[in-house]
């Protein structure tokens, strides 16, 4: 885990988090970005490797390999049921001490509940197996063992508005 600003190397976060990095050097010092910290490729892994997960990976396993056999039969239910799993993950020993480190260093933490966090990084990471994206990657040929997903931590911030600003048409990469 690493505040986002700290991130140099390729294949440690996606595109937001490094983009957030590059958007604060040239943004005026009166337009304030949320600190952020990211929980690299690879983490979700690791964590499914660890002891207290061994059950809950070797059930995955099963379900993913059944849903690699069903080809375009692969069913809601069993995407579905692999979400539930990766819900029932239990965090590895360490991993929220140093969540809450780089989230205390980034001034972060405040009003923040571990147990919630850990819920909405679950969250994330199950969603690898949203239909949506289970078969995006079908159609793209990608498979779907190669996918991972870092995830970017930021506080809520109460705000009058809030929005997203595309550099290009995210549909077509037109930049008009």
């Amino acid at each position: 885990v690493e505040g986002v600003e700290a991130v140099r190397s390729e294949g440690v976060c996606g595109a937001k988090s490094k983009n957030i990095v590059e958007v604060r050097k040239v943004l005026p010092d009166w337009i304030k970005t949320p600190s952020s910290a990211v929980i690299p490729f690879g983490a979700m892994e690791r964590c499914l490797d660890d002891g207290a997960n061994r059950d809950i990976a070797a059930d995955l396993e099963k379900v993913v390999a059944a849903l690699g056999a069903a080809g375009e039969g692969a069913s809601p239910e069993a995407l579905a049921h692999a979400r539930e799993l990766v819900m029932q993950l239990n965090a590895p020993r360490g991993l929220r001490e140093e969540v809450e480190s780089v989230l205390a260093a980034g001034k972060m933490g405040k009003g923040s509940s571990w147990e919630g966090m850990w819920e909405a990084v679950k969250r994330v990471w199950a969603s690898k197996w949203g239909e949506r994206a289970f078969y995006s990657c079908r159609r793209a040929g990608v498979h779907h063992g190669d996918v991972r997903m870092a995830v970017l931590v930021q506080p809520l911030v109460e705000a009058e508005y809030a929005f997203v600003s595309h550099t290009v048409n995210p549909a077509n990469n037109d930049p008009k």
